[in-house]
């Protein structure tokens, strides 16, 4: 459940590729859920190509995200799960706000989902905390 000052956008496309990703970019075919204030949760999948195995696909994804964050951010990443799931979590603490990262695979997809939340915006934190309780991988 969403509240009702949020909104939620899905863009058009489909990401295909993992050359389309670049943290903070657009992808296409992403949705958001986004506060007025700012804070978000961004949702973006890709069928893992055939021939590749998820882990594989994982390891090259995550890369990706280590060699283009923001390094002048304190950052740290650790194996953590998300809807049931391993899960590589990325979390970014930088200039007055929480920047993570999920990463994981299921059922022959790959998974990003990035939230954003400001420190002085506890309420925020708390919605983008359920939202992330609740996102379940079906299929």
């Amino acid at each position: 459940m969403v509240p009702a000052d949020w909104s939620l956008d899905e863009y058009p496309g489909t990401w295909t590729d993992l050359e389309q990703f670049s943290p903070g970019a657009e992808v296409p075919g992403e949705d958001v859920v986004s506060s007025p204030e700012g804070s978000f949760l961004v949702m973006d999948s890709m069928a893992i190509p055939k021939g590749t195995a998820p882990a594989k696909w994982l390891q090259e994804f995550d890369a990706i995200v280590e060699a283009e964050r923001d390094t002048s951010c304190p950052a740290t990443t650790e194996t953590g799960s998300l809807a049931g799931q391993p899960a590589t979590v990325v979390e970014e603490i930088c200039d007055g706000h929480v920047l993570r990262g999920h990463s994981v695979t299921y059922g022959g997809r790959g998974y990003y989902f990035t939230t954003l939340a400001f420190d002085d915006d506890p309420d925020a934190q708390s919605v983008i905390d359920e939202l992330t309780a609740s996102i379940e991988l079906t299929g």
